[in-house]
């Protein structure tokens, strides 16, 4: 049964948050901060499992953006794991929207090429000079927005990938020692 959500800001904030939890979740912690990064883990997965049930929208692109990590070997830590178990919990239990399998397609190649340019500028260092473009992870943005004005995809689900990105891109920048 499909949470109501129905503030466009709610779902936004959420998103954000979501996506800052999986970047806390992502990162190497010390075995003092371990138990962090799988709550951090299970709150994102949880969070994205409730936005997965309000609209076809979310669902598409979090599928999309599950299905390029994990066609690129990048849930690969008890974290990711934790959050994925959390995903798939919330699922069965609140439901998910149908995604639209078209779209679903196109942004998951797209999530794909950001991981793998991603993964191509951390390997190159400072021997690829316009890697910073890479590290940005531009296709997914570029695609979700893209697919909006073409109607392939509601602006919501642009506006969440958007959304998710910044959340992940704050919990990039922050200083090292800090984890929320």
């Amino acid at each position: 049964m499909p949470l109501p959500l129905n503030d466009p800001l709610l779902e936004l904030g959420l998103f954000f948050i979501a996506g800052h939890l999986m970047k806390v979740a992502d990162r190497n912690p010390s075995r003092t901060e371990a138990s962090w990064g799988m709550v951090a883990g299970a709150g994102s997965g949880l969070i994205l499992a409730v936005l997965m049930s309000v609209r076809p929208s979310f669902s598409t692109v979090v599928l999309a953006i599950l299905a390029g990590s994990m066609l690129t070997g990048k849930v690969d830590c008890p974290a990711h794991w934790t959050g994925l178990g959390a995903l798939v919990a919330g699922v069965l239990l609140w439901g998910v929207a149908p995604p639209a399998v078209i779209t679903l397609l196109v942004l998951a190649v797209a999530a794909t090429m950001d991981e793998v340019g991603d993964e191509a500028a951390e390997s190159s260092g400072r021997g690829m000079k316009r890697g910073w473009v890479l590290k940005l992870r531009p296709f997914l943005k570029l695609t979700a927005v893209g697919a909006a004005i073409w109607a392939l995809l509601p602006w919501q689900g642009a506006w969440a990938v958007l959304a998710f990105d910044s959340g992940y891109t704050v919990a990039e920048i922050e200083p090292r020692g800090r984890t929320l």
